[in-house]
């Protein structure tokens, strides 16, 4: 089962990067094609090209991320998440991103918002997956060097500075990558619908200060709140329900209130698990430790005497038989008369 499980992900990752290369090779042979399918839209039969920008590209930098977060998001979600919320997804991230990426092409003339396209957002949406569901894993751990998948995103914003200084990708990239960002953790947070009927992930690991290492976070975490409250003002988000909660750590403990976790049924069957695993296993190492040899009722000094010890013979003693002497007298005269 777990080897047809593999062989359907490998055709998925495969059916996927054959249409990513394909579409970028048949754009770099017609360019027309790019341009039909990418953002800005003049006019609203153009509205099209919302749904059909993050199909083309024409950077080969973009188009080699694209390759390997295909593989890091089909590895990640495709035993996790349905097929359908897979790709509603990556639509979703990659329409609300160009929505938003549109607006500074309509105020700013610059040359750079001339042409958008490309998966930009959904390499950052990609990270934000990867921080959720392996924050405290290590990518990489070479002698004290430690690398988490928490330091993924960050990194990769570095490196599409550098590209844009460089003149590798466009400022529309970095955009769409930010944009990506901002609307992935918001769906994520608020809005992914969880099978026991509750939406979003109100993990504290979750907020959005968190995907960034410590230095930044603080830094972040400022205008996030700000942010955070403008979406409680609009009503765009509930509010966080702080419960009592019971949390289940290597040692029973119970937690003071804390957030609600995205699926705490889950959890808790998952906690009480290894709890009683360890409760059997600690039943079962007391008892042996405990376990005393009793005392054998029989007396080994008896099984030790020997057989040819003889029996003591009991003593008769035989007491004289005292007679008195009227008597004889009485006998003597019974006698007498009778002769």
């Amino acid at each position: 089962m777990v080897r047809i499980t593999s062989l359907r992900l490998l055709h998925v990752q495969s059916l996927l990067c054959t249409f990513c290369i394909s579409s970028f090779i048949f754009g770099l042979f017609v360019p027309l094609e790019v341009d039909l399918m990418s953002l800005p839209f003049s006019s609203i039969h153009d509205i099209y090209r919302l749904f059909t920008f993050h199909l083309v590209t024409d950077e080969i930098c973009v188009f080699i991320f694209t390759i390997l977060a295909i593989f890091i998001y089909t590895k990640l979600v495709f035993h996790v998440w349905s097929k359908i919320e897979i790709l509603f997804y990556y639509w979703l991230v990659n329409t609300s991103a160009g929505m938003f990426a549109v607006f500074p092409a309509i105020f700013l003339d610059n040359k750079s918002f001339k042409r958008i396209n490309g998966n930009s957002a959904f390499l950052s949406s990609v990270l934000v997956v990867l921080n959720q569901l392996s924050t405290d894993q290590s990518l990489v751990n070479i002698r004290g060097f430690e690398f988490k998948f928490q330091y993924g995103l960050p990194a990769m914003s570095i490196t599409f500075l550098c590209l844009l200084v460089v003149g590798f990708i466009r400022l529309s990239s970095v955009i769409l990558f930010c944009y990506g960002i901002l609307c992935s953790w918001c769906y994520l947070r608020f809005l992914q619908r969880h099978p026991q009927g509750r939406r979003g992930d109100y993990r504290p690991s979750f907020a959005f200060a968190r995907l960034f290492p410590e230095p930044i976070s603080k830094i972040v975490s400022i205008p996030s709140n700000v942010f955070y409250q403008l979406l409680l003002r609009t009503k765009f988000c509930p509010g966080l329900k702080r419960e009592s909660e019971v949390i289940i750590e290597p040692s029973p403990t119970f937690g003071s209130h804390g957030m609600i976790s995205s699926d705490p049924e889950r959890h808790r069957r998952i906690a009480l698990k290894a709890l009683n695993e360890r409760l059997i296993k600690a039943g079962v190492s007391s008892r042996a430790a405990n376990e005393v040899e009793w005392p054998s009722l029989v007396d080994p000094d008896d099984t030790q005497k020997p057989d040819n010890i003889p029996n003591k013979s009991s003593v008769i003693v035989e007491l004289p038989t005292i007679i008195n002497p009227s008597s004889i007298d009485t006998l003597n005269t019974l006698n007498s008369s009778n002769v």
